[in-house]
């Protein structure tokens, strides 16, 4: 499969680098508004997971990665990318813009077959595919959404508890490291908060993942809520789940339930773990929730627990594992 990304970003690069670990997929063009020896320099060397195993240099408009050519432009419009002669099957939007359905199908008259926006869409005419619980809809488009890391782990675990007991209420709280879009000192921003100095400080922010959540589970939407608190860390996050259910477990049928999930429909998706981790424990981990079997309390007709995720990582690990069992 001929693969193109735009934008190199911290999803676009680990996305690059996932797919040089899947030999199936061929990397064919990048583009990124930053001149190609930037490019380079991030794709070789990352503050959170060190220094890069492949081989990564350039040559005139060409970044080569393991003795491998891949054409690399700095163009701000789709319409201008050079991807016409390219023959592309899929290309991934990593940019951070071009969320909108008219926007994205500028990639078609490229002649790309295929489009994946790797954050949630600004509009509701694109389908969200969550790997695992929906993503049959993933022929049902040329165009679609890969959601967000907080969604991909917010909805496997409702999804479990709303099938096996029924959800009366659900709230989550993803307490999620900062990002590029906050500020290292106090300066403006659009909001207030995210204007705020990210090293210092816990910041209260919303999450997309609620709106995705209510998109994707109909049903739920009066039922579900979610709220993200950003803090001083530079990767790995943590959700905390609150959810009242129709028909309450025993604590060992609930675990029994979830290890067996977790073999099986959502199998490399989630997982459980009675090691005591912390936040950088799960650096690079491939999964989209790690589930910290300690955390999981019954109280009355409700059920907490806590689940651990890389917010880079897992995600863009699920968006590639998305594409290759499709």
């Amino acid at each position: 499969m001929r693969i193109a990304i735009n934008g190199l970003g911290r999803i676009g690069r680990k996305v690059v680098k996932n797919i040089f670990d899947t030999p199936s997929l061929d990397l064919v063009a990048i583009n990124d508004i930053m001149p190609i020896d930037k490019a380079v320099y991030f794709l070789k060397y990352d503050s959170t997971y060190g220094l890069s195993a492949l081989t990564i240099s350039f040559q005139e408009n060409y970044i080569i990665i393991n003795s491998k050519k891949i054409l690399y432009t700095s163009h701000e419009n789709i319409i201008d990318m050079p991807w016409k002669e390219l023959n592309i099957d899929l290309a991934i939007n990593c940019s951070g813009t071009n969320k909108t359905k008219p926007q994205l199908k500028e990639y078609l008259s490229l002649g790309v077959k295929k489009v994946i926006l790797s954050s949630p869409p600004d509009t509701d005419d694109i389908p969200i595919i969550i790997r695992g619980y929906n993503d049959n809809l993933y022929a049902s488009s040329q165009i679609i959404s890969n959601a967000s890391c907080t969604t991909y782990c917010v909805a496997p675990i409702l999804d479990i508890f709303h099938r096996n007991f029924g959800i009366q209420f659900a709230n989550f709280t993803t307490v999620h490291c900062y990002t590029a879009d906050q500020n290292l000192q106090d300066a403006f921003h659009i909001d207030f908060r995210r204007s705020r100095a990210a090293g210092v400080n816990i910041i209260p922010t919303t999450t997309s993942a609620t709106k995705v959540i209510r998109n994707i589970f109909p049903e739920l939407k009066d039922k579900v809520t979610g709220s993200s608190f950003r803090v001083p860390v530079i990767n790995g996050s943590i959700t905390e789940f609150i959810i009242e259910l129709n028909n309450l477990p025993s604590q060992p049928e609930l675990i029994n339930i979830i290890k067996l999930e977790s073999q099986t429909k959502y199998n490399g998706i989630i997982d459980l773990t009675m090691d005591k981790i912390v936040s950088t424990d799960v650096i690079n981990c491939p999964l989209a929730a790690l589930i910290d079997e300690h955390s999981i309390e019954l109280l009355g007709n409700k059920v907490k627990l806590t689940a651990f995720y890389d917010n880079e990582a897992g995600y863009s690990n699920q968006l590639v594992q998305l594409i290759l069992n499709h």
